[in-house]
């Protein structure tokens, strides 16, 4: 449970191998208990994958006000204003690819209890047709061979088991599989088939011009456009904040052999976060609103170069010296109030034990 800054006023870590859905109904109960925040309300923000209309209804009878994406796509809808309110994704750079629509959806009646916004995105438009496109030449890529190995002697010609094949593929496949058509040629006595051929439907399109574009349902009727994108966004944060520190602090998967381990493990996790929000915190604050992959990224550029030398005496000199950051790094330092080096150069001589010494002393050299 967090603010709308994003830090934490609640956690419970729950037993592993359990659905989100097998854990809402307890996690709704202790919510208010657990957090202190008995007399005030609270707002519940789903991802489209907990969002079923069984836990709306639970959460609504709870007495909760809601956010959450619709599972869904309408298919036709009217929009109260032909003028979206813009709004700009959690980065610097009010680019197009990083602005965003939101126009609320025009209700059939005036008995809905829910506003239900229309949101575009033009930098998600381009990550699914990304996906898409990924997904596409491999779904070609298996239909080529089928239809390569169905020119062979020794491939599968037999109608019933090229069946089989083109549903296995359509089946790895769900998301591209129903915009295409395949046609099978089947020979004189309709035993084998002797070549199939396939090409993108009108679904295709449809689904083109459908990218980027999702829809928030919210309980919150009297809010405007961007509080609501404003409370949506503080979940997609927090998961992209965790999602970063999974990797970097191998909380997915844990290799622990006992329970303590790893919850010791998933709390160093919750640490590295709050600490990861004051840092972002800090930044907003300035007007710095990268998320925390960028951050590293930006702070990746920043190296320790060490160098190391032999005098003639046989010792080692090891010199330390940080390089100088760039223009995006030192406007994060200086908005943190931190120091552009951690340190000036170090300079430390390692010199050799002293029975090598003494042999280089008596011999004049010496041979490991």
């Amino acid at each position: 449970m967090v603010n709308l800054e994003g830090f934490l006023k609640y956690l419970n870590i729950y037993q592993g191998n359990m659905a989100d859905c097998k854990t809402l109904l307890d996690m709704i109960d202790n919510l208010k208990v657990g957090s202190g925040l008995v007399n005030k309300k609270s707002l519940i923000v789903f991802d489209a994958g907990i969002a079923t209309q069984e836990n709306l209804d639970m959460v609504v009878a709870k007495g909760y006000d809601y956010v959450y994406v619709n599972r869904t796509k309408s298919k036709k809808y009217d929009l109260k204003n032909e003028i979206p309110t813009i709004i700009y994704d959690s980065k610097n750079q009010k680019t197009a690819i990083n602005q965003i629509e939101l126009q609320a959806k025009k209700q059939e009646t005036i008995q809905h209890d829910f506003c239900i916004y229309k949101v575009k995105s033009d930098f998600k438009a381009m990550k699914e047709r990304s996906m898409n496109v990924k997904f596409k030449e491999r779904f070609e890529l298996e239909l080529q061979k089928l239809a390569k190995g169905i020119t062979l002697k020794s491939g599968i010609k037999i109608q019933e088991k090229v069946q089989q094949k083109i549903g296995r593929i359509k089946e790895k496949y769900p998301s591209i599989a129903p915009h295409f058509t395949i046609n099978r040629t089947p020979d004189q006595n309709k035993i084998n088939i002797i070549s199939i051929d396939w090409q993108a439907n009108e679904t295709a399109i449809k689904k083109e011009k459908e990218q980027g574009i999702y829809f928030l349902k919210t309980s919150l009727k009297d809010k405007d456009e961007t509080t609501i994108w404003k409370i949506y966004n503080a979940l997609r944060e927090v998961e992209s904040t965790f999602r970063t520190l999974k990797t970097d602090l191998d909380l997915r998967p844990v290799y622990h052999k006992n329970d303590n381990a790893t919850m010791a493990h998933l709390h160093l996790g919750l640490l590295g976060y709050w600490i990861v929000n004051t840092i972002r915190h800090q930044l907003k604050t300035k007007k710095i609103n990268h998320d925390w992959k960028e951050i590293l990224r930006i702070s990746s550029t920043q190296k320790l170069v060490t160098t190391s030398i032999v005098d003639d005496q046989e010792n080692t000199i090891i010199i330390k010296k940080c390089s100088e950051p760039n223009s995006k790094l030192q406007e994060i330092y200086q908005a943190l109030k931190y120091k552009s080096r951690p340190f000036r150069m170090k300079k430390f001589v390692v010199p050799k034990p002293e029975h090598i010494k003494h042999t280089i002393q008596k011999t004049g050299h010496f041979t490991s």
